[in-house]
């Protein structure tokens, strides 16, 4: 399991916050917020790699966790949970298929 620190402001104070990766307990938990669809919740190291290196080749990622919502509402589910559960978030728009 890994960790990040997130900065951000809150009421005109910085507030730090220790984000930590999702487990196998969190990926079933997205699975169930997308409505148990296959194929909304990726974990396997294979298909990550694609995910995980952008469209120049020039970054690469560490995500441990894919997700393909489909709608607001998902996404708005989705972002809750991280929230509530210290989880951090990359979002991605392009490189997803």
């Amino acid at each position: 399991s890994s960790f990040t620190t997130s900065s951000s402001l809150v009421g005109g104070a910085a507030e730090t916050r220790i984000l930590r990766s999702p487990t196998t307990q969190d990926a079933a938990a997205f699975l169930e917020r997308m409505n148990n669809r296959v194929g909304s919740v990726v974990t396997d190291d294979a298909t990550l790699e694609r995910y995980n290196v952008d469209w120049s080749k020039q970054y690469k990622g560490k995500s441990q966790i894919l997700l393909k919502p489909q709608s607001a509402k998902e996404i708005s589910s989705i972002l809750n949970y991280c929230n509530e559960n210290k989880i951090g978030v990359v979002p991605q728009s392009g490189n997803t298929g």
